[in-house]
Order: C-alpha cells, then structure tokens, then sequence
C-alpha cells in the first residue's frame, strides 16, 4: 500500500468534532498514513511554506 499524507489546517480544531473525529479514526485506522496538524505545528499559523 501506498503511503498517504494528510494534512491538517483546521484554525480551531479543538472545537471541530467533525474534524477531530475523522483524523483520529484515519489515524487508528490507517497504518501507511502520516498527519500534518498545522495548528499544533505552527500555533501562531506563520506556516513555513518551503518545509511543508
């Protein structure tokens, strides 16, 4: 299986149920996948677009 790459921008995911609960399934659920949460990577959301 291929590797898969989800990522996450969600401004407020802690108030997202919808969003928090589809990354936390595909992440129990899904052994080739990594996910990219922005807001916990860049809390202030000055993203660095090269490394991303």
């Amino acid at each position: 299986m291929k590797k898969l790459l989800v990522i996450s921008g969600h401004p407020k995911l802690e108030v997202s149920l919808a969003n928090k609960t589809i990354l936390n399934l595909i992440e129990e659920k899904t052994d080739n996948l990594k996910v990219r949460r922005l807001d916990s990577l860049y809390p202030g959301y000055q993203i660095d677009v090269e490394a991303e």
